[in-house]
């Protein structure tokens, strides 16, 4: 990939770095003279994809820090340790996100793939907005996919706990999370200077379900004879990280790097600020704003 204008220098946290497209943004964002931190659950996963990325870039800026994104717990503690050595961030990019085949609880008593998808990506943005308050044009990218057309929110069983989970139809409606938490945001955010927008990274060969039982796991696996390249998947994540032409652009869904028209559920203003609100009672301590 070519220089990406506007990255130098820039502090940048990516989740769900160690592997697929987290990974390509954080090479990419590092080779460009980024400063960035990666963000993954598991430490030795985490540590090699660190060393990887120092292998390719010499002397990058560049360094891992520890959470898992489904736990509260562990969001709360990855921001103290954060706010104890950064003032500030320019760019966060939420991309950790995962498909679980089978019903799952955390320890927060929350379904699994609406904790991660939905919950890691709410809870993160609210945990760093003071630290992008301080940044430089500062910006929030939200990793969201195509499928979020196939999701449609059942307010009274968002987790599932009433009907027979279905895996295809969770991951779909977190990813319909996604572009209405973007939305949402980008209103409560318009008088101050910080830009939030949501992207759909292309149909990619990456680590997304390839471990999963089942039929859509085998899906998925014979699929990657087909699909793009982790680097083809990362593009929008970085165009949106560092592009000039979008410092203004916000509360928008791209794909390919272009502005795009997400479904009509994913324009419902009413179901933004009811999933906003009903997301809020979940938190256990509200971050300090």
């Amino acid at each position: 990939m070519s220089n990406l204008e506007g990255i130098h220098g820039r502090r940048v946290l990516v989740t769900g770095a160690n592997s697929g497209i987290g990974f390509i943004t954080a090479l990419e964002l590092a080779r460009s003279g980024g400063d960035v931190i990666m963000v993954c659950r598991d430490e030795t996963r985490g540590h090699a994809a660190l060393e990887m990325i120092r292998k390719h870039v010499p002397g990058a800026q560049i360094q891992l820090m520890l959470c898992d994104l489904s736990e509260q717990s562990s969001i709360r503690e990855f921001s103290r340790h954060f706010y104890s050595n950064f003032g500030h961030l320019d760019v966060l990019v939420n991309n950790a996100g995962a498909y679980l085949a089978e019903f799952g609880v955390t320890t927060d008593g929350l379904e699994r793939t609406f904790a991660l998808n939905h919950m890691g990506y709410f809870l993160m943005t609210q945990a760093l907005l003071q630290a992008l308050r301080r940044g430089t044009d500062p910006r929030i990218i939200n990793v969201s996919s195509e499928g979020h057309r196939l999701g449609r929110l059942d307010f009274d069983d968002l987790q599932w706990t009433r009907r027979r989970y279905r895996p295809v139809r969770a991951y779909c409606d977190s990813k319909l999370m996604n572009i209405l938490f973007t939305r949402h945001l980008a209103r409560r955010l318009q008088q101050e200077n910080i830009t939030v927008n949501a992207l759909h990274p292309g149909t990619i060969r990456s680590g997304f379900a390839v471990s999963q039982p089942g039929a859509f796991g085998a899906l998925v696996r014979l699929g990657h004879l087909f699909l793009s390249s982790p680097e083809k998947g990362a593009r929008t994540s970085l165009f949106l990280a560092s592009d000039p032409s979008v410092a203004e652009t916000s509360g928008q869904y791209f794909v390919r790097c272009r502005a795009a028209r997400p479904s009509g559920a994913a324009r419902n203003e009413a179901h933004a600020e009811r999933l906003w609100a009903l997301s809020s009672a979940l938190v256990r301590h509200p971050f300090d704003q």
